[in-house]
């Protein structure tokens, strides 16, 4: 148990260096890639918001603009709406439009699954003999949170930590993302978080950023 945990520690940082901006070969190079894909080609989408009193819901209206001319910089981007409406399973809310941000955070969620797969592997790491009844796999002994914390606190623990930073809204993401946090109201605008150091980049920023000819 003691090599799986200190293992796992291992892994742990490996993923931090994968996801950390500062890594030119690690999730950056796909976030790039995937940035500059959609918003240089994609159409752009007004957010039409339909409120009958008992139900406020949100649906995509198509234009005959581009992200490109719509979207100046990446905090616009990430923050418009795809083209697709989903249900938000809450009431009063029928309807919602996605951001590009649900993508971006799919991307993440993915690109980490399939790094930590690939760490298990170089570390040869296997579910203890205990828990394999509820995990057939390190992923599912992670994500499934089946590591008992009263038994195996420390494992539990480093368990825990990958769960929290490195899932699909994994807190990991946060320099990627853009989120809005409030609003100017003198001059109409959107006041996005300080964490996100991509806010200000524009297309062509992101261009260079994939090394895209």
């Amino acid at each position: 148990m003691k090599y799986l945990t200190e293992s796992l520690k291992k892994v742990e940082q490996d993923l931090a260096y994968f996801v950390s901006p500062e890594n030119k070969d690690g999730f950056i190079k796909e976030f790039a890639s995937w940035v500059y894909g959609e918003w240089s080609k994609n159409d752009f989408y007004e957010t039409d918001i339909v409120d009958l009193g008992y139900d406020c819901s949100s649906y995509p209206e198509k234009t005959n603009q581009s992200l490109s001319d719509k979207c100046p910089t990446y905090a616009d981007f990430i923050n418009a709406n795809t083209g697709f409406s989903e249900c938000t399973h809450v009431s009063g809310q029928g309807m919602r439009c996605q951001e590009y941000e649900e993508k971006l955070l799919e991307i993440f969620g993915d690109a980490c699954a399939k790094k930590l797969d690939d760490l298990v592997e170089l570390y040869q790491l296997e579910v203890p003999e205990k828990y394999k009844k509820f995990a057939e796999n390190i992923s599912e002994l992670i994500f499934l949170e089946v590591v008992d914390h009263h038994e195996d606190l420390e494992l539990y623990e480093v368990c825990d930590d990958i769960l929290l930073k490195y899932n699909q809204l994994g807190v990991a993401s946060s320099p990627y993302t853009c989120p809005i946090c409030g609003w100017d109201e003198d001059n109409d605008l959107a006041i996005y978080c300080d964490e996100s150091i991509f806010k200000d980049y524009t297309l062509e920023d992101f261009k260079k950023l994939a090394e895209i000819d």
